[in-house]
């Protein structure tokens, strides 16, 4: 592993990293909410954050319900790469920079803990 915090740095003090290689996420902190899911035993009894809500009036998620799906809630969020969907049992994180986006219960599962 290569120590960068003694190195050069850009402008802004931040480290300059090596233009390739093998990199591994820093530990980050991160808020979620699962969308309510039978499954979970979660019938809309798990309360949306306040920044979930400020987002859904903001625009930039909206709950929909799917023609011919039985499962409860659906949510589509704005993001920089586009509208991605979400389901009942992912989750929806707000990121370090308060970005919003929809992940899978199964890859959620893997890269995050309670803090």
């Amino acid at each position: 592993m290569t120590d960068v915090s003694q190195g050069p740095r850009v402008d802004d003090g931040r480290p300059l990293l090596p233009p390739q290689g093998r990199f591994r996420s820093k530990i980050v902190e991160i808020e979620a909410w699962r969308i309510p899911c039978v499954e979970y035993g979660e019938p809309f009894l798990n309360t949306p954050p306040q920044w979930l809500v400020a987002a859904e009036t903001a625009g930039v998620i909206e709950c929909f319900e799917k023609p011919h799906c039985s499962d409860w809630m659906h949510v589509r969020v704005k993001t920089l790469e586009g509208a991605m969907e979400g389901g009942p049992g992912d989750w929806i994180i707000r990121g370090t920079e308060g970005e919003l986006y929809p992940c899978k219960a199964s890859v959620f599962e893997r890269k995050y803990e309670p803090a």
